[in-house]
């Protein structure tokens, strides 16, 4: 870390990074107010970096920014498609080496940051985890994004008892709808980590009081940065749409770990029971999201490359369900008395 020197926090960097922050990130997982990031990037290009928490937010949204590349708009079949070009790979060398030299800033100042009971505390964690994420490191990532909910689970016992977390009096602001964001993208990074490491559970937001199954839409700003009414409304569906998706994943990983070793008939009847009331739920889900997500259903195996990152993923969310529900299923072909393959 020491070897990485300070990064250039002339507003036009910034100001970059924070648009591509937008069009990258917060489009997925809207857990900042772009009211208040844009001021806090403003006070750092003219104050300089300081200890304040508010400067670590800064640093990791632009750690998260020049670590982000952008989706594909297509994929090639040939390998010198799937190659960069130098100039290509100088860029991507720049850009990875400018998130390190703000995440070199940012992680100075995350604890202290982390010991402080405020939203922007709970945003902190939650970006370190995602900044862990993009660098392929699922357990630092897991360690701070259970930090998150910890601090998140702490934050609404003291400053926001259960009425006011649901029920937001001054339409004005947006505070709670972040943090009720900030709940389910803690919530669901768990859940996806969870799938592939043996981390324990449940986690501390599993505990938590939260009735909620979806977070309540904000309400719409005048920030120059802020994607325009459409953009806005298209990234809240999708939110909404991965968090139904992740409902009915849990849903299904719960009802397969409860299948028996050796079902009995009447334990199978039951299973196809089950797994018809869920491939219904699925559909329903499919049937449901936006015209603006519409995907066709594809025949076989093969599928082709989907230019909308959004898209892609819902239809990725599709796949996942439908497999989990025929888990169960499938016959092992190493059981006894089977040849193997």
């Amino acid at each position: 870390m020491s070897s990485y020197s300070l990064p250039d926090t002339s507003y036009p960097q910034l100001a970059r990074l924070e648009s591509k922050y937008i069009d990258t990130l917060h489009t997925k997982n809207p857990i900042l107010d772009l009211g208040d990031l844009h001021r806090m990037i403003l006070q750092v290009a003219e104050d300089g970096l300081d200890w304040s928490t508010q400067t670590c937010l800064v640093a990791l949204v632009c750690a998260n920014a020049a670590i982000t590349e952008p989706y594909p708009e297509s994929v090639g079949g040939d390998e010198m498609s799937l190659s960069s070009t130098p100039d290509q790979q100088a860029r991507e060398k720049a850009e990875l080496d400018l998130s390190m030299q703000f995440w070199n800033v940012a992680i100075k100042r995350l604890g202290y940051a982390s010991g402080q009971s405020s939203v922007q505390a709970v945003q902190c964690l939650c970006l370190a985890g995602i900044w862990y994420m993009h660098r392929l490191e699922p357990l630092e990532a897991w360690k701070h994004f259970s930090l998150a909910g910890t601090a998140w689970h702490s934050l609404s016992l003291t400053h926001f008892p259960h009425g006011e977390l649901i029920n937001q009096a001054d339409s004005s602001s947006n505070e709670l709808t972040i943090m009720q964001a900030l709940y389910f993208t803690i919530w669901k990074s768990e859940c996806e980590l969870r799938l592939e490491l043996p981390l324990p559970s449940p986690s501390v937001l599993d505990n938590a009081y939260f009735p909620l199954a979806f977070p309540q839409p904000p309400s719409l700003g005048s920030h120059p940065l802020d994607p325009d009414t459409t953009e806005r409304e298209r990234s809240w569906y999708y939110y909404l749409s991965e968090i139904a998706a992740r409902h009915l994943i849990n849903r299904l990983l719960q009802m397969n770990s409860e299948v028996p070793t050796t079902p009995t008939e009447k334990q199978v009847r039951r299973m196809i029971s089950q797994a018809e009331m869920m491939e219904t739920q699925i559909f329903d889900w499919y049937s449901s999201l936006p015209p603006i997500f519409y995907f066709d259903i594809p025949e076989g195996y093969q599928i082709d490359f989907h230019p909308n990152a959004m898209i892609f993923v819902l239809r990725h969310r599709f796949f996942t369900l439908r497999e989990l529900v025929s888990r169960p299923f499938v016959i092992d072909t190493k059981a006894p008395g089977t040849p193997s393959a």
